[in-house]
């Protein structure tokens, strides 16, 4: 068998390297947790802003006497648009 000469420079170097690699993935661990965060913010915002108008619009549904089939149309475009927004999320924290 060969046997290889090292020194402990190589190692050394080695060594920094590995240090210098393990620095680069926590900084963008962090970004990554920072944007993954922002992304579970915006959606809980989003929902919250589409629950809101759902509520504001069952409201006037009932202060007019009108049944929900008269805003169907518009509570199918707030489920199309959370379902949308929820496939856009997970595309984004795929990516």
């Amino acid at each position: 068998m060969e046997s290889k000469d090292v020194s402990w420079e190589d190692v050394s170097k080695k060594a920094q390297e590995l240090n210098d690699f393990e620095d680069e993935y926590r900084l963008e661990k962090i970004s990554f947790e920072a944007r993954c965060e922002e992304l579970d913010n915006r959606a809980g915002e989003l929902r919250s802003l589409v629950d809101a108008e759902t509520d504001r619009m069952s409201f006037i549904l009932q202060r007019f006497s009108a049944s929900s089939d008269d805003a169907a149309d518009y509570f199918s475009e707030m489920e199309n648009l959370l379902w949308r927004s929820e496939q856009a999320y997970k595309r984004r924290l795929a990516g």
